[in-house]
């Protein structure tokens, strides 16, 4: 009778990972509203995928964490303050979706504040591929942005408006890749104005065949820095005015780079190897 006790355990146990294994087209959703302060959520979905994923905080100091496994998740973060732009600061939100990651979409939303920031993980594989990601942070300061992707025919966006002295970093691996940063910098009744320390970068390296990247600056004092090291490669870089620094490097053949500063001391480097 112990024996067979000890199997039928033994049975469970490898149903309970078998369902684990196995799992997919779950749903959470996270909500800490009415001013949060340094709150924490952390939603973890394995298995095969399909999942749905939303957390939502409203206030400062909060931490969200979403960490997907398999094909076809969706990820969101958003981070405000219905207090006013200036509430939301010092926020951290951070999305890892990994192992059999196909078709995945992440995005995070931090909208006013100051010291917030923001990453993305996307590990497809040499395998598995198209995934998007894209971050957007939205009136303050000294935001950090990074998106990395290591997969094929992947996107990624990173958005920073009404943003100074704020960072955006891509960073993939893979082949038909494509990164887009734009920096609008503080906004007024004429459109984007002065960014005011800015700073962009992308690295497209280890066989990004066929990628793009796409920076845009409007602003003062801005920097922009592209690095591709494959062939077929394509990067633009476009500042507007006052004192910007564009840097780009591409290692392959067949590649294209176009930057075009308007006015106001700009440096602008290009090598191609």
């Amino acid at each position: 009778m112990k024996k067979m006790s000890m199997k039928l355990s033994a049975l469970g146990a490898m149903l309970m990972m078998a369902g684990t294994a196995f799992a997919g087209n779950n749903t959470a959703t996270v909500t800490q509203g009415s001013l949060s302060t340094f709150d924490y959520a952390n939603v973890y979905q394995s298995g095969l995928g399909w999942h749905d994923a939303t957390v939502y905080q409203n206030g400062f100091g909060n931490d969200a964490y979403i960490t997907q496994f398999g094909f076809a998740n969706n990820a969101d973060i958003v981070q405000d303050s219905s207090w006013g732009n200036g509430i939301a600061t010092g926020n951290s939100a951070a999305i890892l979706q990994g192992f059999w990651a196909s078709f995945d979409d992440a995005t995070i939303h931090q909208h006013g504040g100051w010291g917030n920031s923001a990453e993305i993980n996307q590990y497809a594989g040499n395998y598995f591929w198209n995934e998007v990601a894209s971050i957007e942070q939205v009136k303050g300061a000294n935001s950090d942005a990074v998106i990395n992707q290591y997969g094929l025919d992947e996107d990624a966006t990173i958005t920073q408006k009404d943003q100074y002295g704020s960072d955006a970093t891509i960073n993939q691996r893979g082949f038909n890749q494509t990164a887009s940063i734009e920096q609008l910098g503080m906004m007024t009744w004429f459109g984007p104005g002065p960014g005011f320390g800015n700073s962009a970068t992308i690295n497209q390296n280890f066989w990004a065949t066929n990628a793009q990247a796409d920076v845009f600056q409007a602003g003062s004092w801005n920097t922009a820095t592209v690095d591709q090291y494959a062939p077929n490669d394509v990067a633009h870089v476009t500042q507007r005015g006052n004192g910007n620094t564009a840097t780009v490097n591409q290692y392959g053949a067949n590649n294209v780079a176009t930057v075009t500063q308007n006015g106001n001391g700009g440096t602008a480097i290009v090598t191609q190897y």
